[in-house]
């Protein structure tokens, strides 16, 4: 039985979000608090994610242009934003634990399966007897009696 790995292929995950105070939305800062809990979490298992924060890195707002293109379009209030590899993913609220799971996962590149024919048979020669179409030349006596073609 093969194992399924997962190779990582370079996902960045980073989120821009207003400073401490900034969002009319959530006064009290509950939903930045439970964000960044989630942040430092996935941050903790593996992910590579980046925060940056208008009082701690404004700059980056204006760096970013996918960023300063929304706010140029919406104003500040479509911060918090989350890019995956230079993209928006999510904006107007703060992405969840499930959304930076799932997005951390987004260029991970699972290998196939082993099937039993390839197993049984050898991963050479099931392609070798399955590339070809189906009235190809290189099937299997016992392949061409099984779908009802005559024999040779």
């Amino acid at each position: 039985m093969s194992e399924q790995t997962e190779e990582l292929t370079g996902t960045i995950l980073e989120v821009f979000i207003p400073g401490p105070g900034e969002n009319p939305e959530d006064p009290n800062d509950m939903e930045r608090t439970l964000f960044l809990g989630a942040a430092q979490e996935a941050l903790d298992s593996g992910v590579d994610i980046e925060v940056y924060s208008t009082d701690s890195y404004p700059s980056a707002f204006e760096e970013c242009e996918p960023v300063a293109e929304q706010i140029a379009m919406s104003g500040a209030d479509v911060l918090p934003i989350m890019l995956v590899n230079g993209e928006v993913k999510v904006s107007f609220m703060y992405p969840t634990a499930e959304q930076i799971t799932r997005f951390s996962k987004a260029h991970k590149v699972k290998k196939p399966k082993t099937n039993a024919a390839a197993a049984a048979c050898g991963p050479e020669r099931f392609l070798r007897l399955h590339s070809h179409s189906r009235f190809g030349t290189r099937c299997s006596a016992r392949t061409r009696r099984f779908r009802g073609y005559p024999r040779r």
